[in-house]
């Protein structure tokens, strides 16, 4: 899998248009923006579309594991990034991980990457 939304500059993934909490109005006169319910706490791009790939990541897997395709997971994730997928893969699917490396190997061709795996 791969995800598109980090290979992405800034400006091509975000907008300068105003968000939700935009002080167009403003709480008792003093310019702070009125709370709503689609509020979200302040995150880089990169954290966000980290976040939204480990969701997916975490999706497949888990239709893997219903699916029967694995028993036992190796997952080699960047330590940013594996930190996001751990919050996701729990119950049966996080209990088949038996082995976690946390090296971004993203720049390695495929001979390479498996010679770093066999290393662990």
């Amino acid at each position: 899998m791969v995800n598109e939304a980090a290979r992405l500059d800034a400006n091509e993934s975000e907008t300068d248009r105003l968000g939700p909490t935009s002080a167009g109005q403003s709480m008792h006169n003093t310019g702070g923006a009125l709370p709503n319910k689609t509020y979200e706490p302040d995150t880089t791009p990169d954290k966000k579309a980290a976040e939204i790939f480990a969701k997916d990541v975490a999706k497949y897997l888990q239709e893997c594991y219903r699916e029967g395709r694995f028993k036992h997971l190796a997952v080699v994730a960047s330590p940013k990034f594996l930190g996001a997928l751990r919050s996701e893969l729990d119950g049966p699917v996080g209990s088949t991980i038996s082995v976690e490396i946390d090296k971004d190997y993203t720049s390695f061709g495929p001979e390479q990457l498996r010679d770093q795996i066999k290393l662990h």
